[in-house]
């Protein structure tokens, strides 16, 4: 059956129409790779994107207090009471394994986002690299929060403000931080 001209429009319209959408589609997803991997990761930038303040939001007393209790009776043994970490926790050890580091300004757990942060606590860290274990069906969800929590209230503002553009970016592009 010969195709008639109104058929014809409709096909070419349709066509065009799909090439424009992926040529548009295409061309966001390059700017939004380009921006997640050469725009400067500072809080401007963020908060634009984000349309959220730029200061991280204040962490309540009662979870902190909780995470506090949390932190000494599950995490302390490995990560220090002073949440100071392992020696040489930069190193893998003879068994090809990190040690734990610290949760302070000093060691690296700000550079993650909240998702990372929480899934790290619930999931573990795989082996062969780290001994960190999960805490899925031993802590609730509301401790392990507490635990992030108590964990923060120990940061420099600067710390907690760059820790939230790394859970602002999580949110924006997928990041995980770094």
């Amino acid at each position: 059956m010969p195709l008639s001209g109104p058929t014809i429009s409709v096909l070419v319209l349709a066509l065009s129409s799909l090439i424009a959408a992926t040529v548009f589609a295409s061309s966001a997803t390059a700017r939004v790779a380009a921006a997640t991997v050469t725009a400067p990761q500072n809080g401007a930038s963020v908060i634009l994107l984000a349309g959220a303040g730029g200061n991280p939001p204040p962490l309540d007393a009662a979870l902190v207090a909780r995470g506090a209790t949390v932190y000494a009776e599950h995490c302390a043994r490995c990560h220090g009471e002073k949440l100071e970490g392992q020696a040489n926790w930069r190193r893998a050890n003879a068994q090809g394994r990190y040690p734990a580091p610290p949760h302070t300004d000093a060691g690296h757990t700000w550079q993650h986002g909240d998702p990372v942060l929480l899934a790290d606590i619930m999931d573990g860290l795989p082996l062969p690299n780290t001994d960190m274990q999960g805490f899925r069906g031993k802590l609730s969800s509301n401790d392990q929060a507490a635990a992030l929590a108590f964990i923060k209230s120990t940061w420099s503002p600067e710390t907690r403000e760059y820790q939230w553009r790394m859970t602002l970016t999580h949110h924006l592009w997928g990041g995980t931080g770094h």
